[in-house]
């Protein structure tokens, strides 16, 4: 049987679920929605219980963890004005049977694990800065003075994007998501002194952009010609359904790939969505790194079968 931890808004781990029902594979997919109870945990097995049923780690010949957590049922007390303390109590032992169930889950035939499912963006930062794999300067601050000597010290344009990726609010009548934004002048002076400690780069003039699913040692990349469209320049996730990019199969030279395979053994990453600027000159700039990364957008137009990939590797 293979165990999925995921999400309901997941339309990947749908698909790979599809395959697995052809493959006649068995399946026990757990949202991050969903609530289980823990019945016990050892050095090297744990049971659990899923809607009137027992589940044990031997069941599963394999996991994949595409997002969320195993989700711990937190059962509230009664005892008014304590009652709070003690649930925050309950969370916080429970976040310590997570982080270990996880580490046992990974024992198992796997993809990916929650403990290694963020990446800081700072941190692959210096490892690309350190190992040739960006070639243009960015800054955090929380000072409009120091943004105005970056500015003086490389020039224009600069961007601003979230480190913490991808940012996604859901409501219930609407989605908020954020996207890298080119910052001008009129802007800069706009802002207060002082502010919550943001992300600016130089903004890198692209040829073209790369987006990888890095999968089973595996490379599967899509060039995206997104730079003529002024929607999408900046950020080719504003898609123009009007006028779509252009996608198309790429192959990433030999001697990037394995700059990558060393950064991916780096964060023990088995598996991830990473995107590539290509520079007008040429230069290969690694501009994100996400573990829990959507793969259908590379899938569907490149014919790479991911999701049955997946399944057949589950």
């Amino acid at each position: 049987m293979v165990l999925i931890i995921s999400s309901k808004r997941d339309h990947s781990t749908s698909e790979v679920i599809r395959w697995l029902r052809h493959f006649k594979k068995p399946f026990l997919r757990l949202n991050e929605e969903d609530k289980v109870i823990l019945e016990s945990l050892t050095y090297n097995n744990f049971t659990f219980q899923f809607e009137g049923k027992t589940y044990s780690l031997n069941d599963f010949d394999s996991v994949w963890y595409r997002r969320g957590n195993f989700n711990l049922d937190i059962f509230p007390v009664d005892v008014d004005e304590e009652s709070s303390i003690i649930d925050m109590y309950g969370k916080t032992e429970s976040e310590e049977v997570q982080n270990f169930i996880h580490n046992l889950l990974n024992k198992k035939r796997s993809i990916n694990n929650r403990n290694h499912h963020h990446v800081n963006k700072l941190d692959v930062l210096s490892y690309c800065e350190s190992n040739g794999l960006i070639n243009f300067p960015f800054l955090v601050t929380q000072s409009k003075q120091e943004i105005v000597s970056f500015v003086q010290d490389n020039g224009h344009p600069i961007i601003s994007k979230a480190l913490r990726i991808p940012f996604i609010y859901y409501t219930s009548e609407n989605t908020f998501a954020s996207y890298s934004h080119r910052i001008n002048d009129e802007e800069i002076m706009s802002l207060p002194e002082r502010f919550t400690p943001t992300f600016f780069q130089k903004y890198i003039p692209k040829k073209y952009e790369i987006r990888t699913f890095f999968f089973d040692s595996s490379f599967f990349s899509m060039v995206i010609f997104s730079q003529k469209n002024a929607q999408t320049k900046i950020d080719f996730r504003k898609y123009d359904h009007k006028k779509p990019n252009r996608k198309a199969p790429f192959k990433l030279p030999r001697w990037y790939e394995e700059k990558v395979l060393g950064l991916m053994e780096h964060f023990k990453l088995d598996c991830a969505s990473f995107d590539t600027i290509i520079c007008k000159e040429g230069s290969y700039n690694l501009i994100d790194v996400n573990p829990i990364g959507q793969f259908g957008m590379v899938s569907y137009p490149c014919n790479y079968s991911l999701e049955k990939k997946i399944a057949n590797y589950l």
